[in-house]
């Protein structure tokens, strides 16, 4: 089975790029930039394509050290919604 991905909505802060598996929409990552810096979320869809109860996770970037590459912290609403302990 094909897995790709897409760039098929731009808004003036935020990126939209579809994962496909074959025909369907997998997830969908979410890339923006607020005044806090860039963040991604992940949007994840159901076979019937209804939100999925796990969706729009993630976090925002640490602090840029490079110009093609960023590391996504997951952040308190990911925290909350996985039901996971996290330490500093």
């Amino acid at each position: 089975m094909d897995i790709w991905l897409e760039v098929n909505a731009k808004e003036k802060n935020e990126i939209r790029l579809p994962v496909y598996t074959g025909q369907k929409v997998y997830r969908t990552l979410v890339l923006g930039q607020d005044e806090e810096g860039f963040w991604l979320k992940r949007e994840n869809k159901k076979a019937n394509g209804t939100h999925a109860e796990l969706s729009l996770y993630n976090g925002y970037a640490e602090a840029v050290t490079s110009p093609y590459l960023l590391y996504f912290t997951s952040y308190v609403y990911t925290r909350r919604l996985l039901g996971t302990v996290w330490r500093n």
